[in-house]
């Protein structure tokens, strides 16, 4: 879809979502993209040169927090004091930095993770 946006000469393009990034930015260089992406980190997916010099046809609004699911699995283990496992549903699009993140923290809190992949397609 987003090279039928292309061929359409469209002046911009709104992608939402990690995937639709991926596809727009696959299908063009030129024209500008819109991201609104929840999941992933623009420079480590190689969309953008940097933070403060995108050098790309790629902004938007990029909400990366590693650290919101290492403290959400922290405040579960100060609710349940008692917690050895917990689960943790992985969509592999999304990028592997939040998983690592809730690792880390899982290691450190001495919480055993059992990771299920799962797809949205």
């Amino acid at each position: 879809m987003a090279v039928e946006l292309v061929d359409q000469n469209v002046e911009a393009i709104c992608a939402v979502s990690p995937p639709a990034v991926l596809a727009a930015s696959a299908a063009t260089r030129s024209i500008p993209i819109i991201a609104l992406d929840l999941e992933s980190d623009p420079v480590a997916n190689g969309w953008v040169a940097s933070l403060a010099h995108p050098g790309a046809n790629v902004t938007g609004a990029f909400l990366d927090l590693p650290d919101f699911n290492a403290k959400s699995l922290q405040i579960l283990r100060e609710a349940v004091p008692t917690l050895a496992k917990a689960a943790v549903l992985w969509n592999p699009a999304s990028g592997s930095l939040q998983l690592e993140a809730v690792r880390n923290a899982a290691s450190t809190l001495s919480v055993t993770l059992e990771v299920f992949e799962v797809s949205c397609e």
